[in-house]
C-alpha cells in the first residue's frame, strides 16, 4: 500500500510538472466552436434524446444545405474535449446524432483518460426516439459497449475490460469518434486494440483509415501495426520504444511502407522506408536505416522495369561501402564511387 501511495504522489507531481511545462510551452487555451444551420426554431435533441413531436415537418423534405447542428470544445489542463454532431439527410429521412467526450489527467497527447464516450444514435422520418443506437463508455475501472435497436451501422463498437488491468475491442466508422481533434466527418477509421495496465503498460493496435486526398479525387488508405512495451500516457511511450509497420497507398496505386523498431519511431536505431510508383510507373526506393544511417545504410533505387538504377551499402550514410549504378557495380571511399 506504501508502495502505492508513493507511485500515486509521484504521478501527481509529474503530471503537475508537464501542466505547468505546458503553460510555459504555451499550450492552446479554450478551442470552442459551434454551427447550426437547422431550420429555424428547431432544436437538436440531447445524445439518444427524443426529438420535438414537429421535426420531421420542419426538417423534411430536400435541401441542398446540409441541416446540422455542432459543437466542438476543448481544454488543456486538465485535458478535456467534448465534441457534438446532429445532422438530418439530404432527402429529409433520417438524422443521427453523434457525441464525444474525454477527461484524462494530463495535458493534450499525455494523459491518462479518467472518463471516456462515443455516442451515435440514429433517427427514422416519422420516429421522435432513436431507432437504434450504439454507445462506448470507458473508466479506469469499468468499459463497456452495446448496441441496441436497429441503425445503419454507420459506427461500430466493441470492447470492454477493467482498463487498470486490461481492455481489448474493435471499433469502426468516422474517426470523429476516436479521435479527439478530428472535426469533420471525411475521414473513416478500423482499429482493433488491446490494452494492459490502464495506458500505462503494454499496448497492441492494428488501425486502418482511409481519408480523402487533398485534390478530392479519391481517398488515401494508410493501414498500421503497432506494439509500445509501455503507453506512458500516450506520446511517451511512443517516443521511448515502438515496433510498428504504416503502409500508405494512394489513389492511384503508390504505396509507400515505413518499418521502425526503437525509440522516436525507430529513427535512431531501425527504420526501413519503401516506396513504390503509381501502377503505370512501377518504379521503386528502398531504404534501411540502422542507428540513422551511422551504422548502416543501404539505399536501392529501381526503375520501371525492376532495374536498379543505383544502390549504396555501407556506414555512416554509404561514406565507405559498396554499391551500384546502372552501368556497374562500385566501391566507395568517401562517398565517392569507384567503377570494379
Amino acid at each position: 500500500m506504501r508502495l502505492f501511495h508513493r507511485c500515486a504522489a509521484c504521478f501527481v507531481l509529474t503530471s503537475a510538472a508537464l501542466m505547468l511545462g505546458g503553460c510555459a510551452a504555451g499550450l492552446p487555451g479554450l478551442d470552442y466552436q459551434r454551427i447550426d444551420t437547422l431550420p429555424e426554431n428547431t432544436i437538436a435533441p440531447s445524445p439518444g434524446g427524443t426529438l420535438q413531436f414537429d421535426f420531421w415537418e420542419r426538417a423534411g423534405g430536400e435541401e441542398v444545405e446540409p441541416r446540422e447542428s455542432r459543437i466542438y470544445m476543448s481544454w488543456p489542463l486538465p485535458v478535456t474535449f467534448n465534441k457534438y454532431y446532429f445532422d438530418v439527410s439530404p432527402d429529409g429521412t433520417e438524422a443521427r446524432a453523434r457525441a464525444y467526450s474525454m477527461t484524462g489527467l494530463g495535458i493534450p497527447f499525455i494523459y491518462l483518460p479518467l472518463f471516456h464516450s462515443s455516442e451515435y444514435h440514429y433517427y427514422q422520418a416519422g420516429q421522435v426516439e432513436p431507432t437504434g443506437s450504439t454507445t462506448h463508455y470507458s473508466m479506469p475501472f469499468w468499459s463497456r459497449s452495446y448496441t441496441e435497436g436497429q441503425h445503419d451501422y454507420d459506427v461500430m463498437f466493441d470492447s470492454g475490460g477493467i482498463p487498470l488491468l486490461w481492455e481489448s475491442g474493435r471499433y469502426a466508422g468516422p474517426s470523429w469518434h476516436v479521435d479527439e481533434y478530428q472535426k469533420e466527418l471525411a475521414e473513416w477509421n478500423q482499429t482493433t486494440f488491446t490494452r494492459l495496465v490502464w495506458w500505462l503498460g503494454p499496448a497492441w493496435q492494428h488501425n486502418i483509415t482511409e481519408a480523402p486526398t487533398e485534390d478530392g479525387l479519391g481517398y488515401e488508405e494508410t493501414e498500421t501495426r503497432i506494439f509500445v512495451p509501455a503507453k506512458l500516457g500516450g506520446l511517451p511511450g511512443l517516443i521511448l520504444w515502438s515496433d510498428y509497420a504504416t503502409t500508405t497507398t494512394e489513389p492511384d496505386g503508390s504505396m509507400a511502407r515505413r518499418i521502425g523498431h526503437g525509440p522516436v519511431g525507430g529513427y535512431l536505431t531501425w527504420f526501413e522506408l519503401h516506396r513504390r510508383g503509381a501502377d503505370a510507373t512501377p518504379s521503386e526506393s528502398n531504404r534501411r536505416y540502422v542507428l540513422g544511417g551511422i551504422l548502416w545504410m543501404d539505399a536501392v533505387e529501381r526503375d520501371m522495369d525492376g532495374q536498379r538504377v543505383s544502390a549504396t551499402h555501407g556506414p555512416l550514410w554509404g561514406f565507405m561501402g559498396w554499391g551500384r549504378s546502372r552501368e556497374a557495380n562500385n566501391i566507395r571511399i568517401f562517398w565517392i564511387p569507384i567503377k570494379v
